[in-house]
């Protein structure tokens, strides 16, 4: 049964456990998760493949303390751990949308992250490559993904839409581009 995470722009993020596929419990204090507001973006992927989903959390705020990513792993017994700063993806570009994706077929999960410009802040779309090791790299400029117009960039989302066997990103962006 999957549980729901509720992220919030101006009240607090929640999560609730999907306890009998029909109902579900507020959790979110005892599952010690992220609470702060100025969440734009969440997505479940198990970037440690341990089995358990983990949750990822794009924010945006104009203090750059406020929109620091989250990346809260599952430990397996319905609590979570912020690793964000340990796995190297605790920027604090403001962004809007997150997507978790295998980029490069090595069987791992990446995470590209659709950033827009809120002041002071203008900065480029992120392709996190999942380093094996619970760590990430950006490797945006190298794959050519920094984004057509990164300061307009507002979701994501990812499939093989050419039928190569190469994942592929869609980005939304705003002024047309």
């Amino acid at each position: 049964a999957l549980d729901l995470y509720s992220n919030e722009d101006t009240g607090d993020n929640q999560l609730f456990e999907n306890v009998n596929r029909q109902n579900f419990n507020e959790v979110t204090v005892t599952s010690g998760v992220v609470t702060q507001g100025n969440s734009y973006g969440t997505a479940w992927g198990d970037y440690n493949n341990d089995g358990f989903p983990d949750i990822f959390i794009a924010t945006c705020n104009s203090s750059p303390f406020n929109s620091i990513k989250h990346l809260l792993r599952n430990n397996g017994d319905g609590t979570f751990t912020d690793v964000n700063y340990a796995a190297g993806v605790a920027d604090s570009l403001a962004s809007w949308g997150i997507v978790w994706l295998d980029y490069d077929n090595d069987g791992d999960w990446d995470i590209y992250i659709a950033n827009t410009n809120h002041p002071p802040r203008p900065g480029h779309n992120k392709l996190y490559r999942n380093n094996g090791d619970e760590t990430f790299t950006d490797v945006a400029l190298q794959a050519g993904v920094q984004g057509v117009s990164s300061e307009s960039s507002f979701g994501a989302s990812a499939a093989d839409f050419d039928n190569d066997g190469w994942i592929d990103i869609y980005v939304a962006n705003s002024n047309h581009q």
